[in-house]
């Protein structure tokens, strides 16, 4: 049994009306307070159906057996209700795609970088993300060009980790020169 953490961790609730972004992100913080707290995987299940707000869910799992495999057939279809890895996916396109912040100024740089960093921290493998990703060359686009010219020409290994470093030095410099030209006014 792995060692207890002397800090109590409440168990992350799944609100009502949430979406599949709200479903994968309770889903980390719900398996990691289930890891760091020990609790068996017949006692997972138990958790999960009272850390859902969301009555027509919790039915829906109420039936599975109280066992791991019980947990991992309520994971399973509250995934599929979520429509899944691909729905969330297709959330981020919609977010980049929608993206439409100043990329010249220190806030809009500081979005895109979060948002960049909740692309990596989505991915299984949490290793670079290559070019070959569609959302990177979407990214890219957003960039001014000669921001895109200073990345590609500094950049040998093109993905989202050099990407996401890249735009947090850019917000950096932006941050320095808006403060320098604000204490010029």
């Amino acid at each position: 049994q792995p060692p207890r953490s002397m800090i109590k961790l409440d168990t992350p609730t799944l609100k009502y009306k949430s979406n599949v972004r709200d479903f994968y992100q309770f889903l980390v913080a719900f398996e990691n307070v289930m890891e760091e707290t020990g609790q068996p995987g017949k006692n997972k299940k138990l958790f999960l159906e009272k850390a859902l707000e969301d009555r027509e869910l919790k039915e829906a799992i109420m039936d599975l057996p109280y066992s791991e495999d019980g947990y991992d057939l309520a994971i399973q279809d509250l995934e599929i209700r979520f429509g899944g890895k691909e729905a969330l996916r297709a959330k981020r396109f919609r977010d980049v795609n929608n993206f439409n912040e100043d990329l010249t100024k220190a806030k809009g740089l500081f979005k895109l970088g979060s948002l960049i960093r909740a692309i990596i921290g989505e991915t299984p493998s949490r290793g670079p993300i290559d070019r070959e990703n569609p959302l990177f060359d979407r990214i890219m686009a957003k960039l001014p060009r000669w921001m895109r010219n200073d990345y590609e020409n500094h950049f040998y290994e093109e993905n989202f980790n050099t990407l996401s470093a890249f735009v947090d030095t850019q917000a950096q410099r932006s941050i320095k020169y808006e403060t320098q030209d604000e204490s010029e006014i």
